[in-house]
């Protein structure tokens, strides 16, 4: 099973954290930047067909607008798909002047005020101040959606790039604030029977302070239980030293006295194992003296006698069992 490391957890979470935060933040600003475009383009819309009304107006005072033929298309220049239709009718339908842009036929067949949406057009509707014309402007759809698109991914748009850096950021950031951690690690990962010195400060945040002080507490106590160990594995060396020479002595003074008699096997022996115990103590007593560290040297030392004397070791306890199991037998 793979572990992820704390890093990659807090990197993790915090990045799906901001991905739901952009997102959502996406959508409020993609729909509150559809309805700020579409208002400016419906005021725009209102505005044109406005001018529009006060032009009709004043012709409808000088009687002019009366003598305009119906059906009249108004050339401009520099129309094109995206340009603003319009069309002027009167109330009872009939189209006088249009927009070379605008269709045949009216946009809406219900002329009133207001806001109307068709097919390919946004329509706005409103009448001459005379009563005698309505106007009609729309703007392409197809114009009003491409203008809404490229807003909203203006706006949405640097969220998404700027994603990336900000996973790179928040990665290293969390790394760097990890840094204090990866160091109380590698301190307490250097620590073993031959070191166990407290940790030293770090820069730590306040929720591994604790932690700090409840390893050093740890090495401190070990530290203690260690040097009751070697003092009492010490101790017992050296209390147990004379007597297990004096217990040899005794029996080769035995041994001596039984030579020729049907007890000297058992004194041999007797003084076999006394010899056994005298080495352990020996040993026993190196090991104290290793341990605590008198026998440490940074200089270079021969290993062959150490490896011999291992291999007369290892001789004699191969031979003692072997005399062991013949004395069973036997």
């Amino acid at each position: 099973m793979k572990r992820w490391s704390l890093a990659s957890r807090i990197v993790s979470g915090t990045l799906i954290i901001v991905l739901g935060a952009l997102v959502l933040l996406s959508i409020l600003v993609a729909a509150f930047t559809r309805y700020e475009v579409t208002e400016r383009l419906d005021n725009s819309l209102q505005e044109v067909a406005e001018r529009l009304e006060f032009v009709i107006s004043e012709l409808d005072k000088t009687d002019k607008a009366s003598a305009t033929p119906g059906g009249q298309i108004a050339q401009l220049p520099g129309v094109n798909r995206r340009t603003l239709a319009y069309q002027i009718t009167t109330p009872d339908g009939r189209l006088e002047v249009r927009s070379q842009n605008a269709p045949e036929t009216l946009f809406v067949p219900r002329l009133k005020s207001g806001f109307y949406n068709i097919s390919l057009f946004r329509v706005y509707v409103v009448p001459s101040a005379s009563g005698r014309h309505y106007i009609l402007v729309g703007e392409p759809t197809f114009h009003r959606n491409e203008a809404v698109r490229r807003a909203i991914l203006i706006s949405v748009l640097p969220m998404v790039i700027f994603f990336p850096a900000i996973w790179v950021l928040v990665r290293w950031r969390v790394r760097r604030a990890m840094r204090p951690l990866t160091s109380l690690q590698q301190e307490i990962r250097s620590r073993g029977g031959s070191n166990l010195a407290p940790v030293p400060p770090l820069d730590l945040p306040e929720e591994l302070v604790s932690i700090h002080s409840a390893v050093n507490l740890l090495l401190e106590r070990l530290k203690m239980a260690l040097s009751t160990e070697r003092a009492f594995a010490a101790n017992a060396a050296h209390e147990l030293r004379n007597p297990v020479g004096a217990l040899l002595a005794q029996v080769q003074v035995l041994r001596n006295l039984l030579v020729g008699s049907d007890y000297e096997e058992r004194a041999t022996i007797i003084m076999q194992q006394a010899r056994r115990i005298g080495r352990m103590m020996e040993k026993l007593l190196q090991l104290s003296r290793a341990t605590s560290g008198i026998a440490l040297t940074g200089n270079m030392f021969d290993l062959v006698p150490v490896i011999r004397f291992l291999a007369e070791e290892l001789e004699r306890e191969k031979t003692r069992r072997l005399n062991f199991l013949e004395h069973l037998i036997s």
